[in-house]
């Protein structure tokens, strides 16, 4: 339940803030049930994207060695997750971590910014929100200052 709760905190502050950021440049924010309809169904899709992304950095740093990453879903704690076993470096892992939220998240919300696409902004919250728990996740292990190899579950 804890990644329910990093999603629910990650989308209400990234929706407040992109909001606030959307208006304030465009001077307007107006979504209507199908266009929220539109962004929650590419938020769906985007979720085995997520940990699609994960696994293809992975196997990037790894010099393409997929053999060690699985994926799978966690009925128990609800959610989705790719697992590698291969030790990788620190800041290689903070790459596997954040390079889904980067791409589906900071992407998007930047490109909303400059459009002025309501959905794209929308979709880049809920995106925030799924990414989430790896940026808690990379904070945690930089705060603790974690260096050498270890083995992660995405």
């Amino acid at each position: 339940m804890r990644s329910v709760a990093h999603f629910l905190i990650g989308f209400m502050v990234s929706l407040l803030l992109l909001s606030m950021a959307f208006f304030a440049i465009h001077s307007r924010l107006e979504l209507d049930a199908a266009q929220v309809g539109i962004a929650l169904a590419c938020f769906v899709v985007s979720i085995p994207i997520h940990e699609l992304i994960h696994g293809l950095t992975c196997a990037y740093v790894s010099a393409n060695d997929c053999t060690t990453i699985t994926y799978g879903i966690s009925l128990r704690q609800m959610r989705a997750f790719c697992r590698y076993t291969l030790p990788v470096k620190s800041s290689m892992a903070y790459w596997i971590t954040l390079m889904p939220g980067i791409v589906l998240a900071l992407f998007p919300a930047l490109a909303a910014l400059i459009l002025g696409n309501e959905v794209v902004c929308l979709f880049a919250a809920l995106s925030f929100g799924g990414a989430s728990s790896d940026i808690h996740k990379a904070w945690m292990r930089y705060s603790k200052g974690r260096c050498g190899s270890d083995t992660a579950k995405i």
